[in-house]
């Protein structure tokens, strides 16, 4: 696999969605020199976070590169420029530590800080950018139609439970 470039595909990584093949994030697997047995053995695994943590283990990283619905991805970086590469890094962090609960996944994202954002006086960045995620599909964006931040709420309806819990949309 020398001098190969190598794309890596998880699939139905976002759950706040609807699991479209739209919202399948894509990224390239760099430094990385895999032998035929190394590349058998990535086959063989079924779950990808095994395959994100084989990879890892031999060196490899990933580079988000897009998303496989450009629809998507054009609503993504409405809500912000680089709500792809935030909800890229949030996925992998997801399957390399096996947990789905937003609020950890939000405070992993601020401790590592991906993006390299200037700490000032400890403001949350990837929290409010996530809240503006949210609020934006709350207010009838998905990964389907293009958004243009226009609020359609005749379409969808918010469902909101107590304790902060995550809220989802259902159409009506």
């Amino acid at each position: 696999m020398k001098n190969k470039q190598v794309h890596f595909v998880v699939l139905n990584a976002a759950p706040l969605l609807k699991g479209e093949q739209a919202t399948n994030f894509i990224y390239e697997v760099q430094n990385l020199n895999l032998s035929e047995v190394e590349i058998s053995n990535l086959n063989a695994l079924e779950e990808i976070g095994d395959r994100i943590s084989y990879l890892s283990q031999r060196g490899g990283t990933f580079k988000f590169k897009t998303t496989a619905g450009k629809i998507f991805l054009n609503n993504l970086r409405m809500v912000d420029g680089y709500m792809p590469e935030i909800l890229a890094e949030m996925v992998l962090i997801a399957f390399k530590t096996n947990t789905s609960d937003l609020s950890t996944l939000v405070s992993e994202m601020e401790f590592l800080n991906p993006l390299g954002y200037r700490d000032v006086h400890n403001v949350k960045y990837y929290n409010y950018k996530i809240k503006e995620l949210l609020r934006h599909l709350g207010l009838g964006m998905d990964e389907k139609a293009l958004w243009t931040g226009q609020q359609n709420i005749y379409e969808h309806y918010p469902v909101l439970k107590e304790c902060e819990e995550i809220f989802y949309y259902i159409e009506i």
